[in-house]
């Protein structure tokens, strides 16, 4: 899926059902791609970089529930680590 400067007009309604889901990220097979899950339903290998796509078929006109759902949580990951970052580099060091 190309670059957009702004969501679609699908996009809130796919963050608020991805937020909603019970979903897991069950493989990190590198830095940007994932296999994902719902409790007892399919495993989907969901790709964010350059372009972003979806086994499930999304990504290619749309973002699916999936897609979002990964950037979500990657996106909790990571503001987890760098504030953890920050505060262990901001504490004063002894001599």
């Amino acid at each position: 899926m190309p670059w957009r400067n702004r969501p679609s007009e699908l996009f809130p309604m796919f963050l608020e059902a991805a937020q909603d889901v019970r979903m897991f990220i069950l493989q990190e097979n590198g830095p940007s791609k994932f296999v994902v899950e719902e409790p007892g339903r399919l495993k989907y290998k969901v790709e964010i970089g350059n372009s972003v796509k979806c086994s499930c078929g999304g990504g290619v006109t749309e973002h699916c529930i999936h897609i979002v759902h990964t950037l979500f949580l990657v996106s909790a990951k990571f503001r987890r680590y760098t504030s953890c970052s920050r505060s262990s580099d901001s504490s004063p060091t002894t001599r």
